[in-house]
């Protein structure tokens, strides 16, 4: 009995993005060190869905005999978490 429901308004909203980033650098007597990582987290338009991810990396250098050798070692993290919206029966 005279029910209206504005569909748009129960599938879409408003998103919100958060991007914060850190990084962190060293350098004395032939070492090197630099650390980074960022967290990035975004709501999608439509409800029920989103994307959050955390990346890391570190990057370490050594010299050693006078500048004569080098030891690099890089390592680098990442996590994504996607959630899709539940628009038909094999997804979401």
């Amino acid at each position: 009995g005279g029910a209206n429901t504005n569909w748009q308004d129960q599938i879409f909203r408003r998103a919100i993005s958060q991007a914060y980033n850190l990084s962190w650098g060293y350098n004395n007597k032939g070492t090197t060190l630099r650390l980074s990582g960022s967290y990035d987290d975004q709501q999608g338009i439509v409800r029920n869905s989103s994307l959050k991810r955390v990346t890391s990396r570190l990057n370490f250098s050594q010299k050693f005999w006078k500048d004569k050798a080098r030891f690099d070692a890089n390592l680098t993290y990442s996590n994504t978490r996607n959630q899709y919206p539940p628009l038909s029966n094999n997804a979401g």
